[in-house]
């Protein structure tokens, strides 16, 4: 395996309107929070410091609502959000489940760390066979 083509951070949450209406009267009534969310956002807009890793990496990351998925990424995640994916050249893995997600505590430095950790774990595990 090498290296992701591309890396999908997915939200537990849909993109439209009533989506993301949905998703903050669940956070601030019930609680709910979507562990991924908490990394990009702050209460209403994407962090600055998320946007500046990201345009930093070298990985090309995008974040992406569960109604915004391509199919067979929709089919490989199902009952995995929110998480992380690697898609490669042989397909997808998973790469940060919610629980990984919910011990960064929406540090975005911890997850860039983990992130970067884990690609290289599975370039170089493959590089050994």
């Amino acid at each position: 395996m090498q290296i992701p083509v591309k890396i999908y951070c997915i939200y537990n949450a849909k993109g439209s309107v009533s989506g993301e209406l949905a998703y903050l009267f669940k956070k601030y009534v019930y609680g709910a929070k979507c562990s991924m969310c908490e990394i990009t956002h702050n209460s209403f807009t994407m962090k600055r410091d998320w946007e500046n890793k990201v345009s930093q990496s070298n990985i090309n990351i995008e974040t992406v609502h569960l109604d915004e998925r391509p199919k067979d990424l929709e089919e490989f995640s199902k009952n995995n959000v929110p998480c992380v994916v690697g898609e490669y050249q042989e397909g997808y893995k998973l790469i940060l489940t919610n629980e990984d997600l919910k011990n960064f505590e929406g540090n975005v430095d911890l997850f860039f760390d983990m992130l970067e950790e884990r690609i290289e774990l599975h370039h170089h595990s493959e590089l050994k066979i």
